[in-house]
């Protein structure tokens, strides 16, 4: 026999099983205190030794180094004895201990536990075995396939399963790990900042045990036998006294005082909260120095090298991807790898002429080499993050349990990647893996296997890496956008400098001063001898401070758009504060001009020196440290001070430096921290930030921003849109709603020209609100459904008649949240009652609608005279919302809580115009007039709590009620077209309402008449035309019965007969007359009596 090979491969299982002992014993075990299961190491190093022995049995069958028939018999050893490990010890032992609980078990647990395991390991095989046949690329028993072949083959399956997917995932984020350009930079002073919050944990930890031994001893001393202490003066009083005034000193009053055992349990958990702390930020600090040392030696040539083979691997990762694409699709494989091929072509330009090389094999272990290169480095990354997990368990029997488990896997994996690896090796060195493993194995399957699932890995870890950025994004813009409470630090975060630093350069020492500001930001200096040494060197006095702030008013130091952010964020309800490591002298003006109420600024405060004889102040002597932004983590107290006194829920922190970022990393403190790098950036603040901006209006435009539609385009509904248009783009209401109005245009021809065209082209309206610019910023639509898609706010001001039809439209086709508001004035009737626009939009359109209603003469709006208005709403979030969308300053918005109310009163407002018309026609004076308003305004409040009994009466006195009356009757466009129906009649000349209202509004529609009709068409259907006479006889007026004058005698004319055309007499001719009356047929003149 072969000695020599023998002792080499002897030689080369003892160095693997010491290697396996080695990494388990110090690099698993070391984070855990409790016992070491020898059985335990014993397997995973036997598994771990036998899996690299078969990696060494390839290059030995290429080398040549032992004899053919020594490896034959290595390779049956190594496979058998791993199948037995794999198959048999390690699932039995790990049930075993499952079952047992450990080594403490007892013996008659043991015992049990050996035949439960025993029991499980058969039930366990029997799967294993009837399952596998169902497993692709398992030959069948029938086959005439030993045993070992099917045992293989199962492994194989599964184990080639498991490096797919270890290799899919090691494909996508192995660029992160070895290529120079995502190695983050780390800084000195951000190691240090995490091994200072160790170092606290640490202390911390030492202090609550400390307490705990404390009171232990108390309590020993005071009742050693655990009885409730008695009332006494005596020394157990005194002691217990002692106890309960040292619980009280920690736990706050007399009133949260617990027993002291209590007090020990509850302690105790805040130690092992801690410890678990230390151990995570032990971990991270161990992460950071690697990543420095990382990004360290990338500058160095050795870097260099590693950054060009990760771009390779990177290649070849990439190309693996490609062929298995291409293996699964069309069924072919490349004829050579890559870098066989290259390596090959080298070769053979390296053998021209007398050198003689085979090429072919070379390139082969060359090929194989970077395999394993690529292999080994991921599983190297693998064992590091297995390292990482052992640090986070506690106890031992949780860990050995995953010891087991990675054993399982450890040999599946070998296995399954010496199957693999077969067929990258050359035919004439195939001999003893072949009868190791089985010749009629389908080793062709197992590559079609890996092939597939390795794509499937690589698409399903790209989904995960995406989700996962994607998660992280919208959980941070989730943040952001429900924030209750915002706090700035000021210094390059809300000024274009350090006002210390400017202060050091308007005193003449600015360099020295800088650069202690930048050691204290970057974590490498404290903060509070670093304020001290910076006031030393500046040695300022109060005349000084006042010069400088004269010389640097706040609005010379801003940074760009930081007041309108502000003042956005102030509009949306958010609280402000400026928490900052400067002084109260510097920043409370700069708080005075964004806005920000003295009470929200957390900074420090000089100290000075005061004259006896004058009591002023005259030399700084330094600065009050009782504050808490005096000292590190000071942020994180002002946080949390303001956490006390106010209820937010979220609260985010913005700033440039180390101490911003500490005041969400540490328990207390925000829940975000977005960094700002527009005035410097800072790299370990870039890594380390939730969030990082270069311009504060991206908190703004992060926002969900409403987006408004208006659906109509009358002169009223232009109006509108112009204020809202105006309102979009303010600072007010900057990132609150979308800086584009879409306004739905029914399409027409003005001038030759589609009149969309038109507005968008010159932003005017020209056929219904000539010579007004609505604004660059509204968009006109012929589209119904373009307009209202995505619209968050619809503003509905078309004419009534319309309304239904275009409520079925857009049924179903707007967003669930979305809200309504109804400029409309008019209502629809039904044969079971009245309906309001309001109503009918909600019904319809399944939304919250309010209501704008008030004096709203559109050309006088647009002329941006005094005018007002009010919004009646049902949910007040959404009546708030919408007056910030409305009101200007010209146009006053106020809210009403009775949105029937304020409807009910636009609606009938228009049959008293008609009445006021016919009085201005009649060439009567304003005491008419005034009369039939008065009589006007009873009966529409009249007829609104009839229909409606929740109208409230201080609605008729609100702009929508009186107000929107007095307008209506002296200004709007049903008085001047009702003024010249009546003018027409007296003359002799009479024309139709439609007439007039084509030769007058210019393509508007008039309301009253219709209003009228349907108000009439109420009236007759309940009985009560006479308890309303006015609009009764406005209604008989404009249907041609009477003629204009009998609207003085309305009482009278109320209760006229009428007969109808069989000659009977009846109180009216129809339920609900023509939208607008023939004018008097075959008359003339109208008399003063009934038609």
């Amino acid at each position: 026999m072969d000695l020599i090979g023998l002792l080499i491969a002897c030689s080369a299982l003892l160095a693997s099983f010491a290697a396996g002992w080695w990494f388990l014993t110090c690099s698993l075990y070391r984070h855990l205190e409790s016992e070491r299961d020898v059985a335990v190491q014993v397997l995973w190093s036997t598994v771990f030794s036998l899996s690299c022995n078969m990696l060494v049995l390839v290059l030995f069958e290429i080398v040549g180094v032992l004899s053919s028939g020594l490896r034959v018999l290595d390779w049956y050893i190594t496979v058998r004895g791993l199948l037995i490990c794999l198959l048999c010890i390690l699932p039995y032992y790990h049930t075993f201990r499952l079952v047992a609980g450990g080594n403490t078990a007892s013996p008659k647990r043991k015992s049990r536990a050996y035949l439960g395991a025993l029991a499980v390991w058969v039930v366990f095989m029997y799967c294993f075995w009837r399952m596998g046949t169902y497993l692709p690329g398992v030959p069948r028993a029938s086959a005439g396939v030993s045993l070992i072949e099917q045992a293989i083959s199962r492994v194989g399956v599964l184990g080639t399963w498991m490096i797919a997917v270890l290799s899919g995932y090691a494909a996508v984020s192995l660029p992160y790990s070895y290529l120079s350009l995502f190695i983050r930079p780390v800084e000195a002073s951000e190691i240090g900042a995490v091994e200072e919050s160790c170092r606290q944990a640490s202390e911390l930890v030492l202090e609550k045990k400390r307490r705990i031994s404390q009171v232990r001893e108390e309590l020993s001393r005071g009742n050693g036998t655990g009885a409730p202490w008695r009332n006494s003066n005596g020394a157990g009083g005194l002691v217990r006294g002692m106890v309960k005034g040292m619980m009280m000193s920690w736990g706050g009053s007399d009133q949260g005082y617990v027993s002291p055992r209590e007090s020990i349990r509850a302690l105790q958990a805040e130690v092992e909260g801690l410890e678990s702390l230390f151990r995570t930020l032990s971990i991270e600090a161990s992460d950071l120095r690697s990543e420095r040392s990382k990004a360290m030696e990338s500058r160095t040539v050795r870097g260099h090298a590693k950054n060009l083979l990760g771009y390779c691997m990177s290649a070849y990762c990439v190309y693996k991807m490609f062929t298995s694409l291409k293996s699964l699709v069309w069924g072919e494989n490349l004829a050579s790898d890559p870098v066989g091929a290259f390596l090959g072509f080298a070769l053979r330009q390296i053998s021209h002429g007398s050198i003689v090389l085979d090429v072919a094999q070379l390139s082969q272990y060359c090929t194989l080499l970077f395999i394993g290169t690529i292999s080994a480095m991921s599983l190297r990354g693998f064992l590091r993050n297995l390292g990482k997990i052992f640090s986070f368990v506690k106890g031992g029997a949780t860990a050995l349990n995953l010891v087991l488990l990675l054993t399982e896997v450890t040999g599946f994996y070998a296995i399954s990647t010496v199957l693999l690896i077969r067929k990258n090796v050359p035919l004439t060195y195939r001999m003893g893996m072949d009868q190791a493993l089985g010749g009629e194995l389908d080793f062709q399957f197992f590559h079609r296997w890996f092939n597939g699932l390795f794509l499937a890995s690589v698409l399903l870890t790209m989904l995960l890496f995406y989700g996962q950025y994607q998660s992280m994004r919208e959980n941070v813009l989730a943040i952001w956008r429900r924030v209750d409470c915002v706090c700035f630090d000021v210094d390059c975060t809300v000024t274009t400098s350090d006002s210390l630093d400017l202060l050091a350069e308007f005193m003449g020492c600015k360099e020295q001063v800088e650069a202690l500001t930048n050691k204290a930001m970057d974590g490498s200096l404290n903060l509070h001898d670093s304020l001290g040494e910076r006031l030393r060197i500046i040695n300022c006095t109060p005349a000084n401070i006042k010069d400088f702030l004269e010389a640097n008013p706040p609005a010379s130091r801003m940074a760009p758009n930081i007041k309108m952010v502000i003042s956005a964020l102030q509009a949306r309800g958010i609280a402000v504060y400026l928490i900052s490591g400067g002084f109260r002298e510097m920043i409370l003006p700069i708080a005075a001009y964004l806005g920000v109420p003295m009470d929200n600024v957390f900074a420090n405060r000089m100290t000075w020196q005061w004259d006896d004889e004058t009591g002023s102040p005259t030399h700084l002597v330094g600065f009050d440290t009782s504050e808490p932004t005096a000292h590190n983590m000071g942020k994180v107290q002002a946080i949390n001070n303001i956490r006390e006194k106010n209820p937010y829920k979220t609260m985010v922190m913005i700033g440039d430096g180390i101490t911003d970022l500490e005041a969400v990393q540490s328990t207390g403190g925000a829940d975000l921290f977005i960094g700002y790098g527009g005035v410097i950036e800072r790299s370990s603040v870039v890594t380390e930030a939730d969030w990082y901006i270069y311009d504060h209006m991206d908190l703004i435009d992060s926002f969900v921003r409403l987006k408004v539609a208006m659906i109509g385009s009358g002169a009223w509904a232009c109006a509108a849109a112009r204020m809202v248009a105006q309102n979009v783009l303010s600072e007010a209401t900057v990132g609150k709603f979308d800086p584009s109005v879409k306004m739905w245009v029914f399409q027409e021809e003005v001038e030759g020209r589609d009149l969309t065209d038109l507005i968008n082209e010159q932003h005017v309206n020209q056929k219904y609100l000539p010579g007004i610019h609505l604004g660059d910023n509204v968009v006109a639509l012929p589209n119904l459904e373009d307009v209202t898609r995505d619209a968050d706010i619809l503003m509905i001001c078309a004419p009534h008649q319309y309304i239904h039809h275009i409520c079925k439209t857009l049924a179903g086709k707007v967003k669930k949240d979305a809200i309504a508001i109804s400029l409309i004035k008019g209502m629809r009737v039904r044969p079971e009652g009245p309906q309001l626009i309001s109503a009918m939009v909600q019904r319809l359109l399944r939304i919250d609608c309010s209501v704008l209603m008030g004096a709203n003469i559109a050309k006088d709006i647009a002329t941006e005279q005094m005018s007002e208005a009010v919004i009646g709403y049902t949910l007040r979030a959404n009546g708030v919302l919408l007056q910030s969308l409305i009101a200007r300053p010209y146009f006053r918005v106020t809210l009403l809580n009775d949105a029937v109310g304020a409807e009910m009163c636009g609606t009938l407002k228009n049959i008293v115009a008609i009445a006021s018309g016919f009085v201005d026609g009649l060439g009567l004076g304003p005491n008419t007039k005034s009369a039939i308003i008065r009589q006007g305004l009873l009966e529409m409040r009249m007829l609104a709590k009839a229909l409606y009994p929740s109208v409230r009466d201080e609605t008729f006195f609100e702009c929508c009620g009186v107000g929107d009356l007095i307008a209506t009757c002296l200004g709007g466009r049903n008085r001047m077209v009702a003024a010249e129906w009546a003018k027409n009649v007296k003359a002799g000349t009479p024309k139709s309402f439609e007439e007039l209202e084509t030769e007058m509004l210019a393509g508007q529609k008039l309301q009253g008449v219709l209003t009228s009709n349907e108000v009439q068409a109420i009236l007759k259907t309940k009985g009560w035309e006479a308890a309303y006479p006015l609009f009764t006889t406005v209604n008989r007026v404009v249907q041609g019965k009477l003629s204009p004058e009998w609207v003085l005698h309305y009482e009278e004319a109320s209760k006229l007969p009428f007969p109808d055309p069989d000659g009977h007499v009846s109180d009216d001719d129809t339920l609900i007359p023509s939208r607008f009356p023939k004018a008097f047929p075959g008359r003339t003149r109208p008399a003063l009596a009934p038609v």
